[in-house]
């Protein structure tokens, strides 16, 4: 399969795992506390987009051929900015519908999310000669951690 292919299953199982996330299949909303782990990645993927050029943003994992390498604001500490804010947006309002299709659609998201990185990260050593060396100062997905 090649790499654009692979990058168009990515997006679309991505999208699946969206959608399983967010959508109402209890309708009790007892775990309003999802809300603020809701907000916190909006903001965080607000935060993302202010310091990403937008000639540089795409959903699939391939860097367009004009792409630059993004390494100040929330780059400077992970790789995956994007990723981490759409998994902590998706994880509230996981926990605030609160059924176990929610969570099916987390999981699924995440593997998808670690695999584009994968797939991202091996596109992104070919394209910018210097992101063997990012990659060695800044951590995937957690600042600090992971």
């Amino acid at each position: 399969m090649s790499n654009k292919t692979l990058g168009y299953v990515l997006v679309v199982l991505q999208i699946l795992g969206i959608i399983l996330c967010s959508l109402p299949f209890n309708n009790t909303k007892a775990f309003t506390w999802g809300l603020f782990l809701f907000a916190m990645g909006i903001g965080a993927g607000l935060v993302t987009i202010y310091f990403n050029h937008p000639s540089n943003f795409s959903i699939y994992p391939e860097p367009k051929n004009n792409a630059t390498l993004i390494t100040r604001g929330p780059y400077k500490y992970i790789r995956h900015p994007m990723y981490t804010s759409l998994f902590i947006t998706m994880l509230g309002i996981t926990i605030y519908n609160f059924h176990y299709l929610n969570f099916i659609g987390l999981i699924t998201l995440t593997m998808v999310l670690i695999i584009k990185a994968n797939v991202e990260e091996s596109s992104l050593k070919k394209h910018f000669p210097t992101y063997v060396g990012y990659m060695a100062k800044t951590k995937r997905f957690i600042p600090f951690i992971f």
